[in-house]
């Protein structure tokens, strides 16, 4: 063990880097509604411009 400054890091500290994103996903979500931010993850590959607002619902087609 070696000394240190005694600062215990936690899982959920805050970082001013994080309160920038939050920040701005805070603005995004206030100026253009709340589905329009979502995980990469969840967005279909062949989802077409304009239909991003409808990607996330479970029954979504794709127009054909």
């Amino acid at each position: 063990l070696t000394e240190g400054d005694g600062q215990q890091l936690g899982l959920w500290d805050a970082d001013e880097s994080w309160r920038d994103a939050e920040d701005t996903i805070d603005a995004v979500t206030a100026r253009f509604g709340r589905g329009m931010l979502r995980p990469a993850s969840l967005l279909k590959v062949d989802v077409p411009r304009g239909d991003a607002q409808n990607a996330h619902r479970i029954d979504y087609e794709p127009p054909a």
